[in-house]
């Protein structure tokens, strides 16, 4: 069964959580590049928005469809960001992929806002059934992956750790590091294994393993969001950890998969990790 249709449905839902005038993030992958395409049609007719996107891919989608693009270092905090996921289990929490991780840690550090969308193909039993990537740098790339297998076995995450190749060669992100894929079958603890290598060099960043939250979150004040990103960020091998305000999560469903809606909105609490360079 295909899941570009359930894709859309949540990347449908996800638009009436913008209004315009709105600065948003775009994220990357391909229920994200779902929702870009439907930001390009509300554009078309008239809505104003000014976006950031989180990788190259996603930068030339959006410049394809005629969206308004900016960068962080004119527009330094963003209302809303809409990203995808890769995995989440039965309490929502959610594992992601892909090769953009740095980016999108820092494009959803600075948002008051984020939605998660995803469908009812990514659920899983137990995260980790696909590796977990890490963007790290190419110096003591060596040294990294060890220092990285033995801090993931001290939180209960144990397996192969390999350099992510692409046509042989080792995969070079946007920002020009590598990803070391962890394939440790179970993540038994996803907040241990999100931020066990804490504050230790060589981890550019490590895509979101979040803790879910029934509670929603308060909005901030902008005063106090600056504070808070701007000390998260001014030391650049630093851990970085986003609590957004409130994060949405939006799951579409498949026929017989679940009850009685094809989208459902969740508060959870997200936890994206980034160790800057």
């Amino acid at each position: 069964m295909s899941a570009e249709p359930w894709k859309r449905l949540a990347a449908e839902r996800a638009l009436t959580f913008l209004k315009s005038g709105m600065t948003v993030g775009l994220g990357s992958g391909s229920t994200a590049a779902a929702f870009v395409v439907l930001v390009g049609g509300n554009v078309r007719q008239g809505f104003e928005l000014t976006c950031v996107a989180t990788s190259q891919a996603t930068l030339a989608q959006a410049q394809s469809l005629g969206i308004a693009l900016t960068t962080l270092d004119r527009v330094p905090f963003l209302d809303l960001t809409v990203d995808g996921t890769d995995e989440l289990d039965d309490q929502l929490r959610l594992k992601g992929g892909g090769g953009a991780l740095l980016r999108e840690n820092i494009v959803a550090t600075v948002s008051e806002r984020m939605v998660v969308i995803a469908d009812t193909l990514q659920r899983v039993a137990r995260l980790g059934k696909f590796p977990l990537p890490v963007e790290v740098a190419r110096f003591r790339l060596a040294a990294t992956r060890n220092m990285l297998s033995a801090l993931s076995a001290e939180v209960g995450c144990d397996g192969e750790i390999r350099l992510r190749t692409d046509g042989g060669q080792p995969l070079v992100t946007d920002n020009g590091n590598y990803i070391l894929d962890c394939a440790f079958g179970r993540i038994d603890d996803p907040r241990g294994a999100g931020c066990g290598p804490e504050a230790r060099a060589g981890r550019a960043g490590e895509r979101p393993v979040s803790r879910h939250c029934r509670r929603g979150g308060h909005r901030r004040s902008r005063r106090s969001r600056r504070h808070r990103t701007r000390h998260r960020m001014r030391s650049c091998a630093s851990t970085r950890r986003t609590n957004p305000a409130m994060t949405e999560t939006i799951v579409t469903r498949a026929p017989g998969a679940a009850p009685r809606s094809h989208a459902e909105v969740i508060p959870s609490d997200a936890i994206p990790w980034s160790v800057g360079l």
